[in-house]
């Protein structure tokens, strides 16, 4: 037999759920040429709920814990070189915190 169960007998209330953020937007540019590569890596992700607070309502319960991550810039620059006939890349890269 099938049962039917509500869905907020399993928390299920309508509220945002954890860690699920509303706008997510990714974006890579880049450029190589014969012995060079750059890339650059733009991402951006709106609030979203960290954790979630007690359901109880009353004046001292735990309130949701949101988080506003922002804009993350990753930045990356490759270039290939030679010392004495042999092949070498030189890599440097940088990250927002």
């Amino acid at each position: 037999m099938l049962t039917i169960e509500p869905g907020d007998s399993f928390g299920l209330d309508g509220s945002a759920l954890a860690g699920a953020p509303k706008h997510i937007v990714n974006s890579q540019f880049g450029w190589e040429g014969d012995t060079t590569q750059v890339t650059l890596l733009v991402g951006r992700v709106s609030e979203r709920l960290l954790a979630r607070g007690e359901r109880v309502i009353n004046p001292n319960r735990l309130l949701d814990v949101c988080e506003d991550p922002g804009v993350q810039l990753d930045a990356v620059l490759r270039h290939n070189i030679e010392v004495r006939g042999v092949p070498f890349t030189i890599g440097l890269s940088a990250q927002s915190a």
